[in-house]
């Protein structure tokens, strides 16, 4: 199996304005908005294939005036964990529920504890059939057991993802990895 992502359809309603970071797409302009030109003031670099991807579907979403909210998987987790700790959860929940498309970067790098898990999994079940969600991993399906450790909540989550959606399989070679053979592989032609 070969790392996929995921994408389900998309409705639309109102009016979106695209920032031009394109690491924060929603309605509302990037709380870093003092940057000018192409390169986003953002420490995440954009390398991988599957966040390029991702990246580009959130940004032609956002452009055609959807309502797009960009996170990684861990920061999306430890977002729920402090709200559900300051008992602020359902409208944490409710905000990621509202936004047309909500990306989700990076899934499988990182084991989650149950309870994070069940977090994201109350935030996949808000948005179900009813707002778009794109998700980039490292993995396959199969290999999501490693990030949701209890097999029956990896089950559902991989249901509710897969369940009219579209999967695309980008490959299982490394950009990164390709980047440094290649670029290796001048340094000794030299």
């Amino acid at each position: 199996m070969t790392p996929c992502f995921h994408t389900t359809s998309m409705h639309n309603s109102g009016e979106g304005r695209l920032c031009r970071c394109s690491r924060h797409l929603t309605k509302k302009s990037c709380p870093s908005r003092t940057h000018e030109g192409p390169s986003p003031p953002h420490s995440h670099v954009l390398t991988d294939h599957r966040c390029i991807l991702l990246i580009a579907l959130g940004t032609e979403a956002a452009m055609a005036g959807f309502r797009v909210k960009y996170t990684l998987a861990t920061k999306l987790v430890n977002e729920l964990v402090e709200t559900a700790d300051e008992k602020q959860l359902s409208k944490t929940i409710a905000r990621y529920g509202r936004v047309d498309l909500l990306c989700i970067d990076e899934l499988g790098y990182m084991e989650l504890d149950r309870h994070g898990a069940e977090l994201m999994f109350q935030v996949l079940t808000e948005r179900e059939e009813n707002k778009a969600i794109a998700i980039a991993s490292n993995e396959s399906f199969g290999g999501w057991t490693k990030t949701f450790t209890d097999p029956r909540l990896c089950t559902a989550i991989v249901d509710r993802l897969t369940f009219n959606g579209t999967i695309i399989e980008t490959g299982t070679d490394s950009y990164r990895l390709a980047h440094a053979r290649s670029k290796a592989g001048r340094s000794a032609d030299t």
